[in-house]
């Protein structure tokens, strides 16, 4: 992003194939356009912002190398107004990768809703601590604005989605950017596409052969993309990235810092030698640096609070910069011994954030991972802060001067603007904004407000949203309206009842079927076994003998061989699935005493049949014996 004032200069040369060359993207006025870069390796990039330039917006920036789509962080703001993703809608389906800097809301927070409502899906590339921060990030969101009414722009199946698409990466790793998910997608879709012009006909055979051909010649020139990250010092785990391919670099850098602090070093962004495009933000440029007493001034203006018997709000975002807070008051007050005065940190993630922090310092500076190794000493296992999710734990604490450092920074929602609303008309407490606050939010009113004369300074106007209970002329209306949904309900669990009726009426039909076909098949081997006997094929005495092995012939067979009565596959939906525990396989009771009765019919039917036949065949031998 820039300036307003500034204005991008052009370098112009001849690429190889002698087309005219601008290397920087076109800034003129208001206008915005991208800019295509054709480089002397004949690689074709193209840089869009979608927005986040000349200005303090969420940034998301779109850049095309060799046809292929790379988003470059992809945020939105605490309003979380739909209409400024209007230009991420357009190309959300069409992204082949998304490469995210940091772990707040203005560089991911638009990805629950790019998946779960724009089509989006691709891999996204990340460090581990910007993949668990983030989703703290965006869990911590939806947690607390459902706290306060009803929240349907994304869910937390949509957070889960999203996070699930990330590619945890570490600093100076070459990763190949994989595109197989989205062209999965396409390739499953392509058979589906419908030509509008032959009123909905599938496109031909043809037609998809090209796609596929296409899709794989576009998957050999995509392989050759990688990104590495390296370190940008702003966040925990945020990063300057570097896009490759071939011999060209582009740079894509935002947000970082030069400076070593408690818990970060500095970026290592000097590392990247002359890059063939940058792609970066001046909007500190011209900014003045803080001041090195700015430590004690901050704690100087608590301590005068506290002790006052005034509270003390630091609105923050859930991860992130709020971990170089906590690590500079846990150390003021260890070294003050102001146990007296309360520390507290309230968002609904407040433990994973910490539990994250605590096992996840190799990641920090050097000073950090020098004290746990030497004195197995963790920076973030905290003696004075006291962790809250709820403002229902905030007021069950003991009473006291407090010092809450609450979600959100922009005070656009969370129990941040809530205690805001209920502390600041009371001359003792104080309001602590450790950034300049995005535009149009709470903050910055409250940051421009604070910087007029007291005389000059107006009402200033906040609207609280909470859950109450409902009474009168509402509790009637939900009421009726949950009687509807139970009864909707109610009747759609007895027509689908309905249905499992008909189903196994149907399935029992079928089995009796198949016993009568049962029965008549083990009737044959007895009248088979009465011919072999009358015949003299076979001389066994003992019918349960001959019983037996004629059962057992007809198991061999048995599923081999189609029977001539067969309408129908055996077993179509038949599926093995035994549940078996530390006794062996459980047996359907029902199931295990018809067969006991079949088999037993079955063989009281075959002994009876042999028995006859040999009888008859005895008495004929006997009689032809007296004869003789």
């Amino acid at each position: 992003s820039t300036l307003p004032q500034c204005e991008v200069a052009r370098e112009r040369r001849m690429a190889p194939d002698s087309t005219d060359v601008a290397v920087a993207m076109d800034v003129e006025g208001d206008a915005l356009a991208p800019k295509r870069v054709v480089l002397d390796s004949g690689t074709s990039i193209s840089v869009e912002p979608l927005y986040g330039v000349k200005g303090e917006d969420p940034l998301c920036y779109l850049l095309e190398m060799d046809g292929r789509k790379i988003l470059l962080d992809c945020g939105w703001d605490d309003r979380m107004d739909v209409q400024a993703l209007e230009p991420l809608r357009q190309i959300a389906p069409h992204v082949d990768a998304v490469l995210i800097s940091h772990p707040d809301t203005a560089h991911l927070g638009a990805l629950p809703y790019a998946f779960g409502t724009l089509g989006m899906a691709c891999k996204v590339y990340a460090t581990l601590p910007v993949h668990k921060m983030g989703m703290m990030f965006m869990y911590d969101q939806f947690l607390a604005r459902s706290a306060e009414g009803d929240f349907d722009l994304f869910s937390l199946d949509d957070v889960d989605r999203a996070f699930g698409a990330f590619v945890p990466v570490r600093y100076a790793q070459h990763s190949a950017l994989d595109l197989r998910s989205r062209e999965n997608k396409t390739e499953e879709t392509a058979g589906k596409t419908e030509d509008p012009q032959s009123g909905g006909s599938e496109v031909s055979e043809d037609d998809v052969a090209v796609a596929k051909k296409t899709s794989n010649d576009s998957r050999r020139r995509f392989s050759g993309i990688t990104v590495t990250a390296y370190a940008a010092g702003h966040t925990l785990g945020g990063a300057v990235w570097k896009v490759h391919k071939d011999a060209e670099d582009v740079v894509y850098a935002v947000d970082y810092n030069h400076r070593r602090e408690k818990h970060l070093n500095g970026t290592t962004l000097d590392s990247i030698n002359r890059p063939s495009l940058l792609i970066t933000d001046a909007f500190n440029a011209r900014g003045e640096p803080p001041p090195k007493t700015r430590d004690d001034d901050l704690m100087k203006a608590v301590l005068r609070a506290v002790r006052a018997d005034g509270n003390v709000l630091v609105p923050v975002d859930p991860a992130g910069r709020v971990l170089e807070l906590l690590l500079l008051l846990e150390e003021r007050w260890a070294k003050q011994q102001l146990g007296a005065y309360q520390l507290v940190l309230l968002t609904t993630v407040a433990y994973n954030t910490m539990e994250f922090a605590r096992s996840h310092l190799e990641w920090m500076g050097e000073n950090v991972g020098r004290n746990f190794d030497r004195d197995r000493l963790n920076a973030f296992n905290t003696r004075y802060l006291t962790l809250c999710h709820s403002l229902d734990e905030l007021k069950n604490l003991r009473p006291g001067p407090k010092v809450v450092l609450a979600s959100f920074g922009s005070l656009d929602a969370g129990p941040a603007r809530a205690l805001f609303t209920e502390w600041a008309e009371d001359p003792k407490n104080l309001i602590v904004l450790t950034n300049r606050g995005a535009p149009e939010s709470l903050s910055r009113d409250v940051r421009v407000l604070a910087e007029q004369p007291p005389g000059a300074r107006k009402p200033l106007e906040v609207e609280i949203s909470r859950r109450v209970l409902l009474d009168g002329a509402e509790l009637e209306a939900w009421r009726l309206k949950r009687k509807d949904e139970r009864l909707s309900k109610q009747a759609r669990l007895e027509a689908e009842k309905e249905k499992e009726r008909l189903e196994a009426e149907e399935k029992e039909k079928e089995e009796k079927a198949m016993d009568v076909d049962e029965t008549a098949r083990a009737e044959e081997p007895a009248a088979a076994a009465a011919a072999e006997s009358l015949l003299g094929v076979a001389q066994i005495s003992g019918a349960g003998t001959r019983a037996a092995e004629l059962r057992r012939r007809r198991c061999l067979i048995d599923g081999f061989e189609v029977p001539a009565s067969a309408a129908a596959p055996m077993f179509p939906d038949e599926v093995w699935d035994p549940q078996v525990d530390d006794f062996g396989e459980a047996v359907d009771a029902e199931v295990f005493a018809r067969a006991v009765s079949m088999s037993q019919n079955a063989a009281g039917a075959s002994d009876a049949a042999i028995a006859q036949a040999e009888g008859a065949a005895k008495a004929a031998a006997d009689a032809a014996g007296g004869g003789g």
